[in-house]
């Protein structure tokens, strides 16, 4: 009697603080249809959130399904039946396997896209027959399930595949780390394991041994590039390691995992490191990486470490990033991305797959550390610091400002000696300086305080300058001529804490600094504290009478430019920059302007609206309130936002600057470069009935959300 409630204990232990495997919205965009003559079944690449609900969307001129997406569906189901042993998994993953298997050709490469009518993409780029990203990606989930259902026509597909890929085998780290795992579950087919080993070897030469981003691995072997999206290379490594027992492949992988998921973690899922830092957009399959290989090598070492760190990234779902937003959503959505100031809550196959990947994994942890990643929880970090440029005062430097494919949408062009000042630098503390851009002979002088260095460069991509201790006052100096995009700076010693469990900080050191060692350290304290918000402003605002209306004065509260000419560009959408699409100056009047038959007072020149931030409004008298009108639109979406009247909350959903024909519409905007983009786009009014007194106005709590204009009508 005792075993079996010890065996019972252990079961319900398993499944306290589980988030459900929930596949619901991945069936929901898939698909049966005909290719080639028999039924298959595909999962749509794109579902789009539209008026709350998804709709499924091809890729505009590739097509509806692709290899690339419907074998990471026949992978996730084939290791949720080995996790599970549920039956319906492993019917779900050969079911999406007879689509992957269609895209085969004779030779054993694979085609990527097909359409809903059946017709294969046979020539476009992404889509074309090769052994590129989606042959291999086929190969890996073909032989996960040959190795589960032992099927003949499965294991002659990934034999195959197999023989096709050996003979034009992958040149590059990220495709090399697929091909690596690809083989490691096909040496349950067939014996590979020289082979295995030969990959290894190979992969081991593409991870970086010097510098800020020792440890990480490249795409490339003779210059850096690191992508968030094709970041497996850990995984591949340990899995290599459970077949051959070869420890110089799991020492590799771990060192890649301790300082990439404390970077990661604490400075977002960065996008990119190429010649500049991406750090937007955070993604799901960027993500997913991470906490796969932690979970795996936790699995492998036992060493509770892996699995803090698994919770933190898997974190990322629940609430656990930057802005607080939920990424997975209740019906197994994984959501498309994360930007700098919103989520993009489209939900493809790719993004979701990986969602529920990581899920699977993460219900491995133990419970404490589950609790942990599935309760959202708080995190307060210290990451990198990336400064653009374009932000910084340039003083009387002769700069010029260019706009483009720069890290941020602007960069700055210099000739001769040009000089970068942050008088505000808050993050003090010792730092790794790196600096991106195309720089010709350049020499750059980084001064702190009493603390100076510099570098001599040249070419383009992120240069190292070396360490600094940076205090309130931080100016960059550059003498030669180029374009510099971004100072970089990697904390000596960056960290996550979190306030569960009384207090816990994981802390990476690059060098023995202080009371931690060089490495990775896990302390039961809270280490770093969260930034808190500052207090809204709080501002007595005047009226001008019209009749029954009262048009307030809000400029006092303008922040954004959203309405400008190329002459002096403005910037709408990009608050994580200064520069971005907005609406021409030419299509409206300053002054007051009748719209939708409400009187607004318009402003044009200069800052012409609010990003909503919670302001108070103090009006100078009391007043009888039948509607209040909003002159309004939002960047990046439609968001359901408060404005507060007293003990009164009035919900209002403030729509998508270009979303349908607006109240004040224009016939195009600009966008950040000064093109006329011929989208129909707008402000739109906003009447909400309130019929009270009202003395002040608190307005919505969203940065996304713009007003330009606020009219009472009274009773």
């Amino acid at each position: 009697m005792r075993k079996i409630l010890s065996l019972l204990f252990a079961f319900i232990c398993l499944f306290l603080f589980a988030v459900t495997f929930n596949n619901s919205h991945l069936e929901q965009i898939s698909e049966w249809f005909q290719l080639k003559g028999q039924s298959v079944k595909g999962y749509w690449v794109y579902a789009n959130k539209v008026d709350g609900s998804y709709k499924t969307v091809e890729a505009v001129g590739e097509g509806s399904f692709c290899v690339d997406d419907v074998a990471r569906v026949v992978l996730l189901y084939s290791e949720a039946y080995e996790q599970t042993k549920d039956e319906s998994y492993l019917k779900l993953s050969e079911d999406a396997s007879l689509f992957v298997r269609a895209m085969q050709a004779e030779d054993g490469e694979f085609y990527n896209f097909a359409f809903a009518d059946g017709t294969v993409n046979e020539y476009g780029v992404t889509s074309k027959k090769s052994t590129s990203w989606w042959a291999l990606r086929a190969f890996w989930a073909l032989s996960k399930l040959a190795s589960i259902t032992k099927d003949t026509e499965i294991i002659e597909a990934a034999q195959k595949a197999y023989r096709a890929i050996s003979q034009n085998p992958p040149q590059v780290g990220d495709q090399l780390s697929i091909y690596l795992l690809a083989l490691c579950e096909y040496d349950n087919v067939e014996d590979v394991r020289p082979v295995i080993n030969q990959v290894a070897q190979e992969l081991l030469q593409f991870q970086k041994q010097s510098g800020v981003f020792k440890h990480f691995f490249s795409v490339y072997r003779n210059r850096f590039t690191w992508h968030g999206w094709g970041n497996r290379y850990a995984e591949a490594l340990i899995e290599a390691y459970k077949k051959l027992g070869t420890k110089e492949y799991l020492d590799a992988a771990l060192k890649s995992i301790k300082v990439q998921s404390v970077i990661l973690c604490s400075s977002g899922f960065l996008y990119a490191i190429e010649n500049r830092v991406q750090p937007f957009p955070e993604l799901s399959y960027a993500v997913e990486p991470i906490v796969v290989s932690c979970v795996k090598a936790y699995e492998e070492t036992l060493d509770d470490r892996y699995a803090l760190m698994a919770a933190i990234a898997g974190s990322w779902y629940f609430g656990g990033n930057r802005l607080g937003e939920k990424m997975y959503g209740d019906n197994g959505e994984g959501y498309d991305g994360l930007e700098y100031m919103h989520v993009n809550k489209n939900a493809g196959a790719e993004s979701t797959v990986c969602a529920l990947r990581s899920v699977l994994y993460l219900n491995k942890l133990p419970r404490q550390m589950r609790e942990l990643c599935f309760n959202g929880p708080r995190l307060a970090t210290e990451g990198l610091v990336i400064l653009e440029v374009e932000g910084a005062d340039v003083g009387i430097s002769d700069v010029i400002l260019k706009v483009g494919d720069y890290a941020a949408g602007a960069a700055y062009e210099f000739h001769n000696k040009a000089r970068f000042k942050w008088p505000d630098f808050s993050d003090e503390g010792n730092y790794m300086a790196m600096l991106s851009g195309n720089f010709s002979k350049t020499k750059i002088t980084l001064r702190s305080g009493d603390s100076i260095i510099s570098a001599q460069v040249d070419g383009e991509g992120v240069f190292e300058l070396g360490e600094i201790t940076l205090n309130q006052k931080v100016i960059l100096t550059l003498n030669g001529q180029g374009v510099v995009d971004q100072l970089i700076l990697m904390p000596v010693c960056l960290g996550i804490s979190t306030e569960f469990d009384g207090g816990k900080s994981v802390v990476y050191c690059f060098k023995d600094h202080e009371e931690f060692v060089q490495g990775l350290n896990v302390v039961e304290t809270c280490l770093f504290k969260r930034e808190e918000k500052g207090t809204a402003k709080t501002i007595e605002i005047s009226w001008i009478q019209q009749e029954k209306y009262c048009l307030l004065d809000i400029r006092d509260l303008f922040n954004c430019n959203g309405i400008a000419s190329p002459a002096d560009p403005g910037n709408f959408d990009n608050l994580g920059g200064i520069v971005g699409a907005y609406l021409p100056d030419d299509e409206v009047t300053e002054g007051i302007q009748m719209v939708k038959g409400i009187p607004f007072d318009l402003e044009i020149s200069g800052f012409d609206n609010l990003r909503a931030a919670g302001q108070t409004l103090l009006l100078p008298e009391t007043l009888n309130v039948d509607k209040i009108h909003l002159l309004a639109a939002a960047n990046h979406g439609d968001y359901d936002v408060a404005l507060l009247l007293g003990d009164q909350s009035e919900v209002v959903t403030i729509e998508d600057w270009c979303k349908d024909t607006k109240d004040l519409s224009f016939e195009y905007r600009y966008t950040a470069s000064g093109l006329r983009q011929y989208i129909p786009c707008g402000i739109e009014v906003y009447s909400l009935n309130v019929a009270k007194t009202i003395e002040k106005l608190v307005l919505p709590k969203n940065l996304n959300v713009h007003i330009f204009a606020i009219t009472l009508e009274l009773k």
